[in-house]
């Protein structure tokens, strides 16, 4: 009693619960809890409130509020309509407990979660739907943003970022996923998180920043990824979102969605805030590159394009210039650089500072263990 069980199945079919005996106010309804993830079930024929449920610490015996225990102030649920399937979650201060559904709850000790007797009678002030601060309290100090990920038949939803005061900041931690599925979580100190609020910001030209992963195992798939942007249409503030395996910036303030396909089981993005209106997202590219040159034939002069990503960042980066037989012509740089797009520049000299012949020659940058290199032709 108390438990929930996933079941995948390959088609659709129905469960005959009428024959299965239903818990009475005479039993005693409570289930035993595992510290972290659990897997719980209503053990009632009636919808109740989490808000009524209470837990008994196994170390102390104390009888505590529910969410006074939980390490993820939230409890998940997972819904199959007609067009999606995927995980809802709300705070248990406001959600409803229905029979029959599985939820996800995790908590940070073991002990007993006792289940009440007494029926929802009461509209919930929220149900079966993630919140978000209305509109009208929303302030560039309060604000939240939803996004929504999906693709042909699976959804994620309730993914959350913003700014809030310290009091207001629950932990949200993504729940654990099965079978075919795709997810989106923010990657934080604390984990992997479904809402991640940060402080306010101290000074206007602060930049706010989120990093987020999603994982598909349809990532061959067209995936869609959606907010409202009306949300955003009372406040001063510019918000981006980077692709930067796709190296693209999408103003948030005038899209509300980006359509991609992963073509990897896990694709991250950023996301960037600020009230600034001058500021830019730098577009950081998502591996070492060496572009070719140009212009390529070159005389006398060629540009060199390269880009150092997050993990080559103030690392020292060189590249030097040799010619068909191997032998090194000239060092163009050899300096700690940060993460981003540069150029360099050659001029057609060696490093004595002649003119060299015209001919093949190859362009090598080396950065940290990793080495790239491209030719240019030199035409005098």
């Amino acid at each position: 009693m108390g438990n929930a069980f996933w079941i995948q199945s390959f088609q659709p079919y129905d469960i005959d619960l009428t024959s299965y005996k239903q818990i009475s106010n005479d039993d005693s309804l409570y289930t035993r809890i595992q510290k972290g993830w659990n897997q719980v079930g209503i053990p009632l024929g009636y919808t109740v409130n989490w808000k009524d449920m209470y837990f008994i610490s196994d170390s102390t015996g104390e009888k505590l509020p529910l969410n006074s225990v939980l390490e993820s102030n939230a409890v998940y649920w997972y819904i199959d309509n007609i067009k999606f399937q995927g995980y809802e979650w709300a705070k248990p201060d406001i959600a409803l407990a229905s029979p029959w559904k599985g939820y996800w709850i995790k908590t940070k000790m073991k002990g007993i979660l006792v289940f009440p007797k007494k029926p929802y009678v009461e509209n919930p002030v929220y149900s079966d739907s993630t919140q978000v601060v209305p509109l009208a309290k929303l302030t560039t100090s309060n604000w939240q943003l939803n996004l929504t990920l999906s693709n042909d038949k699976y959804i994620d939803n309730g993914n959350i970022i913003g700014v809030s005061p310290a009091t207001m900041k629950d932990v949200i931690y993504e729940p654990p996923h099965f079978g075919e599925f795709c997810s989106l979580f923010f990657t934080d100190a604390k984990g992997n998180l479904t809402q991640n609020l940060k402080n306010d910001f101290v000074q206007f030209e602060d930049v706010i920043s989120w990093d987020f992963t999603i994982k598909s195992t349809n990532s061959k798939k067209k995936h869609l990824l959606e907010w409202k942007k009306n949300e955003l249409d009372n406040l001063s503030l510019y918000i981006y979102l980077v692709d930067p395996e796709n190296e693209k910036i999408i103003s948030m303030n005038n899209d509300d969605s980006y359509t991609f396909i992963p073509n990897n089981t896990s694709k991250t993005f950023k996301i960037y805030a600020t009230q600034d209106a001058s500021f830019q997202p730098q577009i950081v590219p998502f591996k070492f590159k060496l572009l070719q040159n140009y212009p390529n034939p070159f005389n006398p002069t060629t540009t060199i394009r390269f880009g150092v990503p997050e993990s080559l960042n103030n690392q020292e980066i060189t590249i030097k210039v040799f010619d068909i037989l191997g032998r090194e012509i000239v060092t163009l740089l050899n300096k700690k650089l940060k993460m981003g797009y540069h150029e360099i520049k050659w001029n057609g000299k060696n490093a004595s500072n002649i003119p060299t012949a015209s001919g093949i020659y190859f362009y090598r940058i080396k950065g940290g263990s990793e080495l790239l290199v491209k030719k240019m032709i030199l035409m005098r």
